[in-house]
């Protein structure tokens, strides 16, 4: 069966929520009248309303904010540069060759080289089936911050972005990117700690932006805004040029030695 694939990117949070408040529901969603945006519950979602959702993700979510940020500052990463040898008027170590030569530079020292910058697209994966634990979200959500602060430090720039991606039994595929912080900004764990980490991100909002996805008609998508973990499979597909696919539950480790092979 060949599939169908809608997909919606936002380059900024402003933008998806421009979108997801303001454009009209597609026809399957408004052929069904099912929006779990709104009737989700609290122990799903972790929010009493789709408004309540809309104003932590304008706003912040305070609490796991100061969490968030006492775990990352306790994290350890390398810096932006490397040590090179070079030849100087100072060092730790005399070069007898240069020094019986008459060379000024006749010394050992180590200089910082920063590394060339690069500008990386860290596409996260936030399709958390319904029995994953928010425990284990933030620790993911700590390894990908881990992998962003650790290019940062080398000298390069980061876009992070957020994808939620379903099928249908059908074959509609509904793919919802979001940019949560440019490579123009600093790494704000206050900002990034919503839509990384709360299931309203996924559970409220982008099940919105799914029930608003243009074209989309096929009814069968609407009873759990498709499989989530098929749906997986075809984002990787859909990168381009430095940019990275992190899954879900990924180990920070196994990312970061594969954008060391990339750098």
């Amino acid at each position: 069966m060949a599939k169908k694939i809608h997909m919606k990117h936002f380059r900024s949070i402003s933008e998806f929520h421009e979108f997801i408040e303001n454009a009209p529901f597609n026809e399957a969603y408004t052929a069904t009248g099912k929006r779990a945006s709104e009737t989700g519950t609290q122990s799903f979602t972790g929010t009493r309303s789709y408004s309540e959702a809309i104003d932590m993700l304008l706003h912040g979510w305070t609490a796991e904010a100061k969490l968030l940020t006492e775990k990352f500052n306790k994290m350890k990463f390398e810096k932006s540069y490397k040590n090179k040898m070079a030849y100087d008027v100072v060092g730790y170590q005399a070069s007898v060759p240069r020094y019986l030569q008459g060379m000024p530079t006749n010394m050992f020292n180590q200089r910082k080289v920063v590394q060339k910058a690069k500008i990386f697209t860290i596409v996260k994966s936030i399709c958390y089936i319904w029995n994953v634990k928010q425990s284990e979200i933030q620790r993911d959500c700590l390894n990908t911050l881990q992998v962003v602060r650790q290019l940062e430090e080398r000298g390069h720039k980061v876009n992070l972005e957020v994808v939620f991606a379903g099928e249908s039994y059908n074959g509609t595929v509904a793919i919802a990117r979001v940019r949560i912080k440019s490579a123009a900004e600093r790494l704000n764990i206050s900002k990034l700690s919503f839509p990384l980490v709360h299931p309203s991100m996924t559970r409220r909002l982008l099940f919105r932006a799914i029930e608003k996805m243009p074209g989309l008609t096929d009814t069968t998508i609407c009873s759990d805004y498709g499989n989530v973990v098929k749906g997986q499979a075809y984002l990787q597909t859909l990168l381009q040029k430095n940019e990275i696919f992190v899954p879900v539950l990924a180990d920070e480790l196994k990312t970061i030695k594969s954008i060391e092979e990339i750098l």
